[in-house]
């Protein structure tokens, strides 16, 4: 994790652990208070504006209705893939992308995640919290969800590309870009 305080000009090391082989690959920092996820279920926090970082426990609290995940008819799956997006919405509500379709909600400043229902088995590589409980999901072979309810129900959005999207933004006139590989951008 690199950090400026200069606009870009320098940078600065505030966490580092190649040796670990589990990448970062979001992070969201919110005043002093922020996370860290990646590869394998790679979770830290930091409480000091990210001068310092800490690992933690990803804790998914079960609900046997959504999570229950199972492989080939073997118990249910310890998670250990990858967390790919964070984002927070205007509420305080964070949200996880994650491998596999996995989507997580935490309505307690990320001390403890809800599995959510998933619309898609494929990776999801983002989510953009959009007004009130509203937001998408975005990932492998174009698919776009949208929920209107905080991720209870997901309805798909047409694309019309295959390419792997890996970030979405809201612009200040309200429209919403995704961006993906091969150069694509969806408005």
């Amino acid at each position: 994790i690199l950090a400026t305080e200069d606009g870009g000009e320098t940078w600065k090391l505030q966490s580092s652990a190649p040796q670990e082989e589990r990448p970062l690959f979001d992070i969201i920092l919110i005043g002093d208070y922020g996370f860290a996820v990646g590869a394998y279920a790679k979770f830290m926090v930091t409480h000091d504006g990210g001068k310092s970082w800490q690992p933690s426990e990803f804790i998914v609290r079960q609900d046997n209705d959504v999570a229950d995940k199972t492989l080939d008819d073997e118990e249910p799956l310890p998670f250990d893939y990858h967390l790919n997006g964070i984002a927070r919405s205007a509420t305080g509500t964070y949200y996880i992308a994650a491998e596999s379709g996995f989507i997580f909600r935490s309505d307690d400043g990320g001390y403890t995640w809800q599995e959510l229902p998933s619309p898609y088995g494929g990776s999801l590589f983002g989510v953009l919290p959009l007004d009130g409980e509203k937001l998408i999901v975005y990932g492998l072979r174009g698919h776009i969800f949208l929920s209107e309810n905080g991720g209870q129900n997901w309805e798909p959005i047409e694309t019309g590309t295959t390419a792997l999207l890996t970030d979405a933004a809201i612009l200040k006139n309200g429209s919403i870009i995704v961006t993906g590989m091969g150069g694509v951008i969806l408005s």
